[in-house]
């Protein structure tokens, strides 16, 4: 409604995340900044503008708003628009009581319950955040005259109530229309890889984590730069946005000096620390957490905080020298600290590439000959291994890797029986591939390869002098256990980053319900073999592919990518979900237009099948930068030779190396990132139906 809406009918195009979610976070730090100026210019105009512009600068930088501006994905749209919203919802309520006369304080209050009920459109935790509004009318009421009092509380009723009233009753049609209940917001129907239908998605129970979570965590630290891993995850506010730990004792100095700084120190402070701990107190609730959902609280929490750091300079600038220059300092050291911390992972997740690189490799190349000295070696394992006659758990774990907070990777036996044996990966919080099986001796010494990304070392380390960045890309993807030079699993996987320290043989200290926490057997003359980067295969570009696949046996199971052509952002993949019944359905997800499911299929049982797909970014020239929506062009898909689908779909354009198998390379939400089979054989082919008059079903 904000901002795509009206772009679209001057451009007839639509914005891509990236820059809605930039304009939603500039626009919101820069009502953000006018808030803190005005509130230093009107209340406390003796403090120097030099702490006005740490301020901004720690709110800028140390923000998480900086972070998802950065990183940009169709997640951080609602949560960057919502974030505007507060922010002009909390202005035109602070304006209600500091510039607006009797007559327009009213359009001011209705202006911020709008944008309140707008922010609840994007996103639903700020549903509490409206009781802001009725912090300037609580004001304004108190500021009248006995005779203005009635006629007054009647037009602020209805400029706090009606704006945000139709919003949220839109909003309930909507969402009863979409989902059958006017209370569902579509949580349980997100497009994820896993059913999250039956999950307790809130619940009192996470509100310990959270807390530990969102305030306490600290981040892990490692070898190579940047020197921190984080994932997606939280990062403590109290270890590293301190700044935003004033904001708590605001309403002390409130209370201590209730004439300090008049009605904008008093409302604006109010609300913004009311936005603040609503919308924390409703994120505590959820049984997961990012680090973009930090966005709905800890920018007001800042603001906040630099709102008590405004007051207490101006509470101690003609106190004592010892107490004014010791409030300076705490101050300044708590601010420094926020910017220092924002500015350093910016610096990670936002430096020009060339830059980027250049910090990388001359850090990694003092990590290195550090490491070297200790005796550090990177590269794919090489052991001997004996199987037990009489193994002790179903799932016993070969190598385990990483561990940067509650990150890692395994990879285990599982035993059909004492002779037979399968080999599988399993990539915390989204699974992995498995072997078929294969026989082995019990006591018989076999020779043991394992080749895992999370085994290699760090870009820009010497190791891979000479290499490119897509070659380094492609080598870090590639999994293969080898068993006496007999190839048991071989796919492209994701894996966590690691360091030599957190690699265990034999050993799983990482997840107990994944494998058993010791190898039963014996592995032994374990070595490191050298680093072999391996560049990427252009794929021949024909216009279809023949997969040869491994099917396990599962009842069910996500969406598994099999096809992924184009890049995050402007991709397609082909998925296919194993459904009750032993029935597969298979899936096109189109970036930027939409999804379609194919009708269930019958399959056979475990096995090898094969599986071909003709479509448009397999055709070649067809790389041109078009949208979905001017690509369009026939999906037809066939399964052991039986035509499963032959419908008319949008398409993203990709090249050559572009496209990629068994794996979901442009990171779509709607599969896991990992074929749990396996992609035994991909070759090109001619198109399955030359005739282009054929009849072809629109989606």
């Amino acid at each position: 409604m904000l901002l795509q809406l009206p772009w679209r009918g001057l451009t007839g195009s639509y914005l891509s995340d990236a820059v809605t979610t930039t304009v939603f976070c500039f626009l919101g730090f820069v009502l953000a900044a006018q808030l803190l100026a005005d509130l230093r210019r009107r209340c406390f105009p003796d403090v120097g503008i030099g702490w006005l512009l740490l301020f901004l600068a720690a709110l800028g930088a140390g923000s998480p708003v900086f972070l998802i501006s950065s990183s940009p994905t169709f997640y951080t749209v609602p949560i960057s628009a919502a974030f505007f919203c507060s922010m002009l919802m909390l202005a035109l309520a602070t304006r209600s009581v500091t510039h607006a006369s009797a007559a327009a304080a009213p359009w001011y209050v209705a202006g911020a319950s709008l944008m309140g009920g707008l922010a609840v459109g994007a996103r639903p935790v700020y549903a509490l955040a409206l009781a802001v509004v009725q912090l300037p009318c609580a004001w304004l009421l108190r500021s009248a005259s006995a005779g203005e009092g009635p006629k007054l509380l009647r037009r602020l009723a209805w400029a706090a109530i009606l704006p945000a009233g139709v919003v949220g009753a839109l909003l309930a049609l909507h969402n009863y229309a979409r989902f059958g209940s006017p209370f569902e917001f579509g949580m349980r129907y997100a497009m994820t890889g896993a059913d999250i239908t039956a999950v307790a998605i809130m619940g009192a129970k996470y509100i310990p984590e959270n807390c530990y979570i969102y305030f306490l965590r600290a981040l892990d630290f490692t070898h190579y730069f940047p020197f921190y891993f984080n994932g997606t995850r939280p990062y403590g506010v109290a270890l590293y946005l301190p700044l935003a730990l004033l904001g708590f004792f605001l309403p002390a100095v409130q209370l201590l000096r209730p004439r300090l700084g008049g009605a904008a120190f008093l409302i604006g402070g109010s609300a913004i620390l009311l936005i603040a701990v609503v919308n924390f107190s409703v994120l505590s609730l959820f049984h997961w957490s990012e680090t973009r959902y930090m966005v709905d609280f800890a920018p007001a929490l800042l603001i906040a905080g630099s709102s008590c750091g405004l007051a207490l300079l101006a509470l101690t600038s003609n106190a004592s020298k010892p107490l004014s220059w010791t409030v300076r300092a705490g101050i300044g050291v708590l601010a420094g600290w926020t910017l220092l911390v924002g500015f350093f992972i910016g610096l990670s997740i936002k430096a020009p590439r060339p830059l980027y690189a250049a910090i990388e490799h001359g850090s990694n190349a003092v990590a290195h000959r550090i490491a070297r000295v200790a005796g550090v070696s990177y590269g794919p394992l090489d052991a001997k291994i004996t199987f037990p006659a009489n193994p002790a758990n179903a799932r016993e774990p070969l190598l385990t890797t990483g561990g940067l907070n509650g990150t890692g990777d395994i990879v285990y036996v599982r035993y059909e029986s004492p002779e037979l044996i399968r080999v599988g990966f399993f990539h915390l919080g989204s699974g992995g591939p498995e072997s078929r099986t294969f026989p082995v001796v019990p006591g018989r010494a076999y020779s043991l390869q394992i080749r895992l990304g999370s085994l290699l070392p760090p870009n820009q380390h010497p190791e891979w002098q000479g290499a490119d960045e897509r070659t380094i890309a492609h080598t870090r993807r590639l999994l293969s256990v080898v068993l006496d030079q007999h190839v048991l699993l071989q796919a492209p996987v994701d894996t966590y980053p690691s360091t030599p320290n957190r690699i265990a043989v034999g050993a799983n200290a990482l997840a107990s319900d994944v494998s058993a926490p010791k190898f039963s057997g014996t592995i032994t003359q374990i070595r490191r073999l050298p680093v072999e980067p391996t560049p990427p295969p252009a794929q021949r570009q024909t216009g279809a592919v023949r997969l040869r696949v491994y099917l396990p046996t599962v009842a069910t199971i996500p969406p598994q990518p099999l096809l992924a052509t184009g890049r995050n952002g402007a991709g397609d993949l082909i998925s296919v979900e194993w459904l009750p019944g032993g029935n597969l359905r298979f899936g096109h997800d189109c970036w930027g237009s939409g999804q379609w499911l194919s009708d269930p299929v019958k399959t056979s049982s475990e096995g090898e099948h094969v599986i071909e797909v003709q479509m448009l970014p397999l055709q070649p020239g067809v790389a041109n930068p078009k949208a979905p929506s001017e690509n369009t062009g026939r999906l037809i898909i066939q399964f052991d030779g039986r035509r499963i689908a032959d419908v008319v779909r949008p398409f993203n354009p990709a090249a050559p190396e572009e496209i990629f198998f068994g794996y979901n390379a442009i990171g779509a939400s709607s599969a896991v990132p990992t074929f749990a089979g396996s992609v035994l054989e991909a070759e090109a082919i001619p198109p399955l139906d030359s005739d282009p008059a054929a009849a072809a079903k629109p989606d």
